[in-house]
């Protein structure tokens, strides 16, 4: 498809070439400058060709060793003339330079990157890949990935999340949550955490273990999921696969035909099946025996799906976890990722902990324990699902504000409930609060106790205590004016009973949101019936929560936290939500 002549790639490619083997003259560097400034297309051909050179020079003691490189005519390459190739970093960096000079940056940025790629290219469990991008994460759900830090200190920065190019070759681990990945081709598959695949090429994948679909457009048939002993062809079509460490693989079909080989343990084929739209199996690999199943409606497939938003869940934290610390765990849904200590007291992190039971609220569901903040500087926070295609995303809840993804979007709705439980009354500072990244300017709404009204200049930024503090209430910094605080209203007197909110924020135009705060509203689910205790106006978009309880000797206790569009969701769950809770847990 290039819009150059034959001679012009004949001279382009030779230009390069003496650029690769370090014969270039000062000439012809100016003559490949000119071919290359202000030709889009000249500068793509340069910058694959250079890709390719490297890749062949990365991969070549490995082809030298097995007799697989050869000059052209099928004789291999004698190791004086691979010896002879480019220092691979001098490759990288004349290559580099010579784009930058020619006033090319964006294109010696791409190749450079491409080429660290193939220098580097270890995936997550140690095993090389091809460099070759064949995916990309095209959506995530509360992911959580093994060894990911491991991965992107191997990989020049490169991390598993969404957005991520994914290599041929690449071994991924899922440990908690949802992944939508895209092919290149246009195959989608969403893999169900914990899950272990591989990415064979751009035509197949492995699963060694986990729960996964695939949805095949036209065009894109003979995709491959290789499974314990056996190997699924789509023929184009939807199906769901799941494969568990004993062998044991389930199949089944949603729309259109699937074919099985069943493997031998050297590789070979002993038989051959098909399957045709609502048809499920179960392969065992230690017998090669198939069995019909009942169809399962447990697979997940798109990410717009999820247990309980059809009740007007978007996210749900009933702390299902061990008591012990609350930092790391990882569970409900609607989340992008763990709770994360961020003060604790006494370099004890546990005061950030899980305490037994569920707050006794009438009423409401008792499901899992609670948080426990025992120490006295404390605070612990978890960020929502504000990505592309999550939840919040799928609610339309979401909006770019600030260079950020937030909850806010105009015009929307959400509410949101939780459940508190203090030691002491009249003792400091403690909150639910609302963030927008850390740091207490970045409080956009606070339910609690003893807010300070004022702020020193720091750093450290420190609450002006000569400036008093507010009773229990209902606050926020970041709408406040600069170093005071938006007093939005007091909540009345406090008690050391477990007491129960719900907050309705109605997201309107240029930032002027309104919220409404219920105390206790009781066993109803109409919104009508209830009267806030608190009302205000302010910039209410936000994307993390954080509890937080500082000075005194109290404790402080939260529980039944729950994000929804409606107020029945939030407002008295009962028998749905033990369904969407155990679904979500399972």
């Amino acid at each position: 498809g290039s819009g150059m002549n034959r001679n012009g790639m004949d001279e382009l490619f030779e230009l390069a070439s003496n650029i690769c083997d370090e014969c270039a003259t000062a000439e012809q560097v100016l003559q490949l400058e000119q071919l290359l400034d202000g030709n889009i297309e000249t500068q793509r051909l340069y910058a694959n060709y250079m890709a390719l050179h490297a890749e062949l020079y990365w991969q070549s003691d490995s082809l030298l060793a097995t007799g697989t490189l050869d000059d052209g005519m099928g004789f291999p390459v004698d190791g004086t003339r691979a010896a002879g190739w480019f220092n691979y970093s001098s490759l990288i960096a004349l290559a580099a330079m010579l784009l930058v000079g020619s006033g090319l940056g964006f294109w010696a940025n791409q190749w450079t990157q491409s080429a660290r790629i193939a220098e580097s290219a270890v995936d997550i469990e140690g095993s090389t890949s091809s460099g070759e991008v064949v995916a990309t994460v095209s959506g995530t759900r509360n992911c959580r990935w093994v060894n990911d830090a491991d991965y992107a200190s191997q990989n020049s920065g490169l991390s598993v999340g969404y957005g991520s190019p994914l290599y041929a070759g690449q071994n991924l681990r899922l440990v908690e949550g949802l992944a939508e990945i895209t092919y290149k081709s246009g195959v989608k598959i969403i893999v169900e955490a914990p899950a272990a695949l591989d990415l064979s090429s751009l035509t197949e994948s492995v699963l060694h273990e986990g729960r996964m679909t695939a949805a095949v457009p036209k065009g894109a048939e003979g995709f491959q999921v290789v499974c314990p002993g056996i190997t699924l062809i789509d023929r184009g079509t939807e199906f769901g696969v799941s494969s568990d460490n004993n062998g044991q693989t389930e199949v089944h079909v949603f729309n259109g035909l699937v074919d099985g080989l069943v493997r031998a343990t050297n590789g070979s084929t002993l038989q051959k099946v098909s399957w045709k739209t609502d048809d499920a199996i179960r392969f065992s690999q230690a017998t090669n025996k198939f069995e019909k199943v009942e169809k399962s409606t447990r697979f997940v497939r798109s990410m717009s799906q999820s247990p309980g938003i059809q009740y007007g869940l978007v996210a749900v934290e009933h702390f299902d976890y061990p008591v012990g610390p609350l930092s790391g765990q990882n569970g409900g849904f609607g989340w992008a990722g763990p709770w994360e200590n961020i003060a604790f007291a006494d370099d004890k992190p546990e005061h950030n902990g899980v305490g037994a039971g569920s707050l006794p609220i009438h009423g409401l569901d008792h499901l899992g324990n609670h948080a426990l903040l025992s120490g006295q500087f404390n605070r612990i926070r978890r960020i929502l699902g504000t990505s592309f295609s999550g939840v919040f995303d799928t609610a339309g809840l979401v909006e770019n504000q600030d260079g950020a993804r937030l909850i806010g979007a105009d015009g929307a709705t959400l509410y949101f409930s939780f459940s508190q439980r203090i030691g002491k009354t009249d003792d400091v500072f403690y909150g639910f609060e609302l963030n927008r990244g850390d740091g207490n300017s970045n409080r956009v709404l606070c339910i609690g106790h003893a807010a300070a009204r004022g702020w020193n200049e720091g750093p450290p930024r420190t609450p002006n205590k000569a400036a008093g503090v507010t009773g229990w209430a209902v606050t926020s910094e970041f709408n406040g004016r600069e170093g005071s605080l938006l007093e939005l209203g007091v909540l009345g007197p406090e008690t050391t009973e477990p007491v129960y909110f719900v907050v309705k924020i109605a997201f309107g135009r240029n930032n002027q949101d309104e919220v409404s705060v219920y105390l206790n509203p009781g066993l109803t689910v109409n919104e009508q019936d209830c009267q806030p205790v608190v009302t205000g106006t302010g910039n209410f978009s936000f994307d993390r929560i954080a509890l937080a309880n500082f000075e005194g000797d109290k404790s402080y206790e939260v529980d039944h936290i729950r994000f929804g569009t409606q107020f029945p969701a939030v407002a008295k769950p009962s028998a749905q939500s033990e369904f969407v809770s155990k679904v979500s847990s399972d």
